[in-house]
C-alpha cells in the first residue's frame, strides 16, 4: 500500500487528504453508500483515487462507493445524507446530517474518521469505529445521537436509543446524557445530563433541515421522559409538541397558580 499526503482547502480550512492506492477485498469493507438529501450552502465530496477527485454535491447526488472517500460542508453549510436505496452496502446504513465546516471520511461501513465538526446519526443496530488523530472509540446499538470533535477527542450526546461506548455488554448510555471521551484509548467521563427540551429548540442539526427524522417521536418521548423526572421541582408540569416541531415545556410553580 502507497500513502501520499496532499492539503485540500474548502473555505478557510485545510483538509489533509491521504490518497490510498489499494484494492478492496470484500464489499463487507466498503464504506455505506449514500443519497445527498438536503444541502443549506456548499458540500463537497473528496474520493480518494491518486490524486484524489472532488465533486461538488447537490440534491440528489449519489454517492456510490468504491473506495475511501471524504464529505466536507463549508463556511454556513449544511448537508444530510440518506442511505442509498437499492445499494447492496446499506444495511444498518445511517442517516447523517452533517454541520457547519465538517469533515468526515467515511473509511468503511465499520469505521468513521472525522477531521474536525459536528454530526448528527440516526441508525439501525450498528458497531462503528469512530476516531480522530486524538482519540478512537467504539459505539455500539441503535439510536439517534450528536457528536462534536473537540481538541482532545469528543463530545458525544444520546437523543434516544440504546447506545454504548467500547464493549457491546457495556451499559446503555441514557437519552439526555454527554459524555466526554478522550485519548486512544477511549476514555470516557462519567454521562453529564443536558436537558434535552432546549436542546431540540436549539440545535441546528435539529432545526436546520426541513424534514423530520426517522426517529423524532422518539427523541420527543425521551425528552418528555426526562422532564417528567424533574416533577419535585415544580408543581405541574406541562408538554405538548407545537406546530413548529418543537418539544415546548412549561413549568407552573405554586406563586404562578395564585
Amino acid at each position: 500500500m502507497i500513502l501520499r499526503l496532499r492539503n485540500i482547502l474548502f473555505s478557510g480550512f485545510v483538509l489533509p487528504v491521504y490518497s490510498f492506492l489499494y484494492s478492496t477485498d470484500s464489499a463487507h469493507s466498503l464504506p455505506f453508500e449514500f443519497a445527498v438529501s438536503h444541502i443549506t450552502g456548499s458540500a463537497h465530496l473528496v474520493i480518494k483515487t491518486d490524486p484524489p477527485l472532488t465533486k461538488a454535491l447537490q440534491v440528489g447526488t449519489n454517492i456510490e462507493a468504491s473506495t475511501v472517500y471524504s464529505v466536507v460542508t463549508g463556511k454556513g453549510s449544511y448537508v444530510e445524507l440518506s442511505p442509498l436505496k437499492g445499494s447492496n452496502h446499506t444495511l444498518h446504513a445511517p442517516l447523517i446530517r452533517m454541520g457547519n465546516k465538517t469533515a468526515l471520511e467515511f473509511r468503511s461501513n465499520q469505521h468513521l474518521f472525522i477531521f474536525q465538526g459536528t454530526a448528527l446519526l440516526c441508525h439501525p443496530q450498528i458497531s462503528l469505529k469512530i476516531q480522530s488523530s486524538e482519540c478512537v472509540f467504539e459505539l455500539h446499538g441503535k439510536g439517534t445521537w450528536m457528536l462534536e470533535k473537540t481538541p482532545i477527542g469528543f463530545k458525544l450526546v444520546i437523543l434516544e436509543g440504546q447506545l454504548s461506548i467500547g464493549e457491546n455488554d457495556s451499559p446503555p448510555l441514557p437519552p439526555g446524557s454527554l459524555s466526554l471521551i478522550s485519548g486512544k484509548e477511549g476514555q470516557k467521563s462519567q454521562p453529564i445530563d443536558i436537558e434535552l427540551p432546549l436542546l431540540l429548540g436549539t440545535s441546528r442539526l435539529l432545526n436546520q433541515f426541513p424534514g423530520f427524522l426517522p426517529s423524532k417521536a422518539k427523541i420527543s418521548s425521551a425528552a418528555l421522559v426526562q422532564s417528567m423526572k424533574v416533577t419535585t421541582k415544580y408543581d405541574a408540569l406541562i408538554g405538548n409538541v407545537a406546530a413548529d416541531r418543537k418539544l415546548q415545556i412549561w413549568s407552573i410553580g405554586e406563586n404562578e397558580k395564585k
